[in-house]
């Protein structure tokens, strides 16, 4: 309990918590960050199914709410290397990583676009 009042170890089932009520509050970016230090809190736990599901929360979250898809799709490819999560197929994983690749293209795509109609204009 000291080192985690002092800054260090943190409880996962705390983080888990914080998480969800963050989520569930519409704090998508406090979510994804308080997700993002539980699922670093428990690496070293062999990264079991409970993990990989918040993971692809995490992944989630990043990709439909936060606009991050580059983070997004970091998410999934380490997930799909390193055994998937339950319930999600391979091809599943593949899927949603496509996904953050065609949201991520056309994210930088349009701020290209923006940014030339911003340079003609001036």
């Amino acid at each position: 309990r000291k080192a985690r009042e002092s800054g260090g170890i943190e409880n996962p089932d705390d983080l888990a918590g914080q998480g969800e009520v963050q989520f569930f509050s519409g704090d998508y970016g406090g979510a994804a960050t308080t997700l993002g230090r539980l699922v670093e809190a428990t690496s070293g736990e062999g990264g079991g199914p409970e993990r990989r599901s918040v993971v692809l929360r995490v992944a989630m979250l990043y990709q439909h709410a936060l606009d991050q898809h580059g983070q997004a799709a970091a998410l999934i490819f380490r997930l799909a290397e390193n055994g998937g999560v339950p319930l999600f197929s391979n091809a599943d994983l593949l899927f949603l990583l496509a996904r953050a690749y065609e949201d991520w293209s056309r994210t930088l795509a349009e701020r290209r676009g923006s940014a030339e109609k911003k340079a003609e204009a001036e």
